[in-house]
């Protein structure tokens, strides 16, 4: 006599063996939506990700690849535009699947890169956007800009439907969108499917309907330019356009280069070339500690009067992960005139 027979009871046989296994069981279920990824933008060109959920139960860090691209407790995905100019230029969030917007906030005044955590205490999702999809999951969606949101409660919307804008409210120091994504109330990384506390390492499926564009990446070498004197933090994170020219008589030439989530044990190799193709500097740096944000630069100060040769200067930067899984060099390469 058949109990039951037919893919549905082959799936119920398979969930039985893992339980009795003693095995953890990831978070991918047949009831979900097809999700999408929640920027109008191209991950790996004009939109990174800047941190994963955290799987460590300690006050360590440990992303699903057990990688350090996290903080403790973190509860989402966070997707990172290129700056300031960027965001200001309007980047639409969207929907990752249809469904029926529970609540949402889109009054909080935005702040530069940097925030008051006693200002933003209770508020720390700033504008924000909550979904509802398929009954059981819901999407997160913070650090909205202020007025931003079209949608309102108890709106239907569809997937890829636009909700609103990128922006810096709430506990943020740099434009990007948090997305965190929510199962019968728990949280799920949609990196991997399993939900958060199971720990790292695991074997998972990807929740996006797009398996390339949720490929884990131990660090981004995002941006790179030449400027005319030493470059701050503040000023890339503002603006990380290269200017095409910089003029012969200033007073320095450098390049620099910016990164996401920079890992230990990494090499960033920068290097300026002349116009006749010959090396006019190069430097490897090593990196020694995990950061979510970096920006490094090589240059030399013009001398005392003397110009700066005429021509087409190469910047080449170039990252060398220490990763065993990522061997492949990252490289950005920008040219600057000096008519």
């Amino acid at each position: 006599m058949k109990i039951c027979s037919g893919a549905a009871c082959r799936r119920l046989l398979a969930i039985i063996s893992i339980l009795l296994a003693g095995q953890p069981f990831a978070a991918v279920a047949s009831d979900r939506p097809p999700f999408d990824l929640p920027l109008n933008c191209n991950l790996g060109a004009t939109c990174w990700v800047m941190n994963y959920v955290d799987h460590d139960g300690s006050k360590a860090v440990a992303d699903s690849a057990c990688g350090p691209r996290s903080y403790d407790g973190h509860k989402g995905t966070d997707f990172a535009v290129r700056d300031l100019a960027q965001m200001q230029r309007g980047v639409d969030v969207r929907a990752i699947a249809a469904g029926t917007v529970l609540r949402l906030r889109n009054n909080i005044a935005e702040h530069g890169l940097s925030f008051s955590a006693e200002k933003i205490k209770g508020r720390e999702c700033g504008n924000g956007i909550v979904i509802r999809h398929a009954g059981v999951w819901e999407s997160q969606y913070c650090h909205l800009r202020r007025g931003s949101i079209w949608v309102t409660q108890g709106d239907v919307v569809a997937r890829g439907e636009a909700i609103g804008r990128v922006g810096m409210s709430g506990r943020t120091a740099f434009p990007y969108l948090h997305l965190a994504l929510r199962k019968d109330g728990q949280i799920v990384d949609p990196v991997n499917g399993r939900r958060q506390g199971q720990g790292c390492g695991l074997p998972g499926k990807p929740l996006f309907k797009s398996v390339a564009n949720v490929r884990y990446q131990h660090s981004w070498l995002y941006a790179a330019g030449f400027a005319p004197a030493m470059p701050s933090g503040a000023g890339i994170k503002t603006n990380a356009a290269s200017p095409p020219v910089i003029k012969r008589n200033a007073k320095a030439l450098v390049f620099w280069a910016a990164l996401f989530s920079v890992a230990k044990g990494s090499t960033l190799q920068l290097t300026i070339k002349m116009p006749d193709g010959s090396d006019f500097i190069t430097k490897d740096i090593a990196i020694t500690r995990n950061q979510a944000w970096r920006m490094v630069y090589i240059g030399r100060k013009r001398r005392v009067g003397k110009s700066w040769p005429p021509g087409r200067y190469r910047g080449v930067a170039k990252l060398l992960s220490g990763t065993d899984t990522d061997k492949t060099p990252q490289t950005q390469q920008i040219s600057v005139d000096t008519p």
